[in-house]
């Protein structure tokens, strides 16, 4: 029997996703579920291509063929991106429908230049046994801002039309090809971002050579503590920036009338052996390659044009190229004025990992550990976020201590809350950063977990040396006592979270 995925010349399927989403301020708490379901893209070999950021704290994911499921695992997952590819489950099924199923190819062809081409939007939802089918607009080249820790501008495709209910994740085709997967899309404007080929291209690629964008990840169990370290195939542009928007502050850095800057924030700490960019430097124009006969000028909004995706902001054009991820170690020339004189500099790509971030953006299963009924978590800027007024040495931390230059993975430490229990009796704190345990300056969480052993096992008493210069001393002999009135008194089960051993 033909699969109703064909008839609209792309395999579409259905993907369910269900999982746990842990709060931040309760974060011993197994939190609500979430379920959801998005389109999935076949691409064959029992693989498909989905967008799902979701995946990150999955406890499952199936696919779904008419009416049939598979369990699938994850076998490449973007963390930037969200993208992620599946491998699915085949020993479960008691007939194979799949070999009627063709996978969907990408359109490497698609003409970026020509806006008005009409496209498809291709949409699979939770109450659709078939695909849902919309007629829209191209309307050219953009760029989309990634909500993610190593956030930054990615080339995208616009589109516009009528089409209720799109979302991320759809598929946007042409001629039966695949030309971008859905970002966003707004009903009231009725307009979108989507990703484009040449980027779907590099993840899909790094993905089938084995290039694993993730390790391989079976079924999760909520219930397993499992840390996930971030892997994307985009680069970072490796330093801060801000637009020189008006003629006195160009002229302050004895630029040209009309010239168009941006100036240099801050270059982040795993950048320094691979550029001689320096804070405060102004750019003005980089040149790509030695096909440049010469250098690309910045123009309004720190835009560079990319032959392919037409303006790209700064950031994207340093990062990719005709809408492709750049490579590690890919060479640029950067004009730079520094000191009110013209530079020309080298500046190379050099790799993101998510150990540089200091205060990363969210923690899908944030860590914590209550000691004496102080409740320790890092310092996210979610948790920023979710403080109505946060301290103002917190709001400085998240805005420009967010990147670290250690080598070990430095966290803040936070004492959240303090739980009323006998032995904490007269103590009163909260969203407080702990610098210290018993003298010793506090790495991160599993670091602060380390220091209390190391003081229960010393049987020493246990001292917090807060920010604002408190002092908090716990009696070790009553923290058994303490742990079990966590359990009884506050309903808490678990006194840590996500530590080891």
């Amino acid at each position: 029997m033909p699969l109703t995925a064909v008839e609209n010349g792309v395999s579409t399927v259905q993907v369910r996703i269900t999982g746990r989403d842990y709060a931040h301020r309760e974060p011993w708490q197994a939190g609500q579920s979430i379920s959801n379901s998005v389109t999935g893209v076949y691409l064959g070999n029992d693989r498909v291509l989905v967008l799902a950021p979701e995946l990150k704290q999955a406890v499952t994911a199936t696919v779904r063929f008419q009416d049939l499921e598979y369990t699938a695992r994850i076998r490449s997952f973007d963390s930037t991106l969200g993208l992620a590819v599946l491998e699915l489950d085949r020993s479960e099924a008691y007939h194979d429908p799949l070999k009627n199923l063709v996978g969907a190819q990408l359109n490497g062809d698609f003409a970026h230049s020509n806006a008005g081409q009409p496209l498809r939007l291709l949409s699979r939802t939770t109450d659709q046994a078939r695909t849902r089918e919309f007629t829209i607009v191209y309307e050219g080249t953009d760029a989309a801002r990634l909500e993610s820790e190593a956030s930054g501008n990615i080339p995208a495709v616009r589109f516009s039309g009528w089409a209720p209910g799109a979302r991320r994740g759809d598929v946007l085709v042409q001629a039966d090809k695949v030309v971008g997967i859905v970002l966003s899309f707004s009903e009231e404007h009725k307009e979108g971002l989507a990703i484009p080929v040449p980027l779907l291209r590099t993840f899909i690629s790094a993905a089938y050579k084995g290039e694993q964008v993730a390790p391989p990840l079976s079924v999760i169990d909520f219930q397993r503590e499992q840390n996930q370290t971030g892997h994307s195939v985009l680069m970072h542009c490796g330093f801060e920036f801000q637009v020189l928007k008006n003629e006195t502050g160009r002229r302050y850095y004895g630029l040209a009338p009309g010239t168009h800057a941006v100036l240099v924030s801050k270059v982040l700490p795993w950048m320094h052996n691979h550029t001689a960019l320096k804070d405060g430097d102004v750019i003005v124009a980089i040149q790509q390659d030695s096909a440049d006969k010469q250098a690309r000028l910045l123009q309004e909004g720190a835009l560079i044009k990319d032959d392919v995706m037409g303006m790209q902001p700064l950031d994207a054009a340093l990062t990719t190229r005709a809408g492709a991820p750049l490579a590690e170690g890919t060479r640029f020339k950067l004009t730079v004025v520094r000191n009110r004189r013209k530079e020309v500099i080298d500046y190379r790509i050099a790799p993101f990992s998510y150990s540089h971030l200091a205060v990363p953006q969210s923690f899908d299963r944030p860590a914590y550990m209550i000691v004496g009924g102080l409740v320790l978590v890092e310092l996210s800027e979610r948790y920023l976020n979710e403080l109505e007024h946060p301290p103002a040495n917190l709001e400085y931390l998240g805005n420009h201590q967010r990147f670290h230059a250690e080598s070990y993975a430095r966290r803040y430490v936070i004492l959240d809350r303090i739980l009323p229990l006998p032995v904490n009796t007269g103590y009163s704190a909260a969203s407080v950063l702990v610098v210290s345990v018993n003298g010793i300056v506090v790495r991160n969480l599993a670091h602060l977990k380390q220091l209390v052993s190391a003081r229960i096992a010393a049987n020493e008493h246990i001292a917090f040396r807060l920010a604002d210069g408190r002092l908090i001393v716990i009696d070790h002999n009553d923290l058994e006592t303490s742990a079990e009135l966590v359990r009884s008194r506050h309903g808490i089960p678990y006194l840590e979270s996500q530590l080891g051993p």
